[in-house]
């Protein structure tokens, strides 16, 4: 037997000299549990916890501490609030080389700025769903049936055949009325919107004089 000082706490222990050869030697359970089994410090708080020997890759003491290392507080670049954000999303951000921003109100006045805009923003913008027509549909099948596959605009017979509104419906014009209607083809229809973007507006379509005027063949 021999007299060898316990490598955790450095109480004397009195043991065979077989099983102190090379080995580790404590007095207890507890000694050799702190030995092989040193807390660890948690990346999140900082506080030490006991080494779990199940998960002993663990880093974080909680399920809190590991919610909370997955956010930074970053300050949004329009408004400047700060706010908290997503590390992942964060870090993406630095190596594609974007801004932060705290709310889709923000990043739209940023994209607004960014592409030569004032900033302004309105909700939906060129993307807003467009209302619903009920009855639309069936009143445009009705109408083509009834007047064929023929283009009243430039009286060429054609496939492709669009319903147009003389009168438009966003200015008070009708939906389903057949008077308001007009079947013409893909160019006739495109011709009478650039009609009515530069103001004018009558009751029927004047294809040869607008192409003269602007000079399409």
């Amino acid at each position: 037997m021999a007299m060898r000082s316990c490598d955790a706490c450095g109480k004397d222990v009195t043991r065979a000299v077989s099983l102190m050869r090379g080995r580790l030697v404590f007095c207890n359970r507890e000694c050799r549990k702190a030995r092989s089994r040193p807390p660890v410090k948690c990346l999140g708080c900082g506080d030490f916890f006991p080494r779990d020997p199940i998960q002993p890759a663990r880093i974080y003491c909680t399920w809190e501490c590991f919610k909370k290392s997955r956010h930074v507080s970053e300050v949004c670049s329009v408004c400047k609030i700060t706010f908290d954000s997503y590390l992942s999303e964060s870090r993406r951000r630095k190596v594609n080389g974007g801004v932060a921003c705290c709310s889709r109100a923000c990043r739209n006045v940023h994209t607004s700025l960014l592409l030569g805009g004032d900033g302004s923003w309105v909700a939906g913008g060129a993307y807003e769903k467009k209302p619903s027509r009920p009855g639309w549909r069936k009143t445009r099948l009705e109408y083509l049936k009834s007047v064929g596959q023929t283009c009243e605009g430039c009286g060429d017979q054609t496939t492709v055949i669009n319903v147009h509104h003389l009168h438009p419906t966003s200015d008070g014009g009708s939906l389903h009325s057949f008077d308001n209607l007009m079947a013409v083809c893909r160019d006739c229809h495109q011709n009478m919107h650039a009609q009515l973007r530069e103001g004018a507006f009558d009751c029927y379509f004047e294809a040869v004089e607008w192409e003269a005027r602007h000079a399409i063949a």
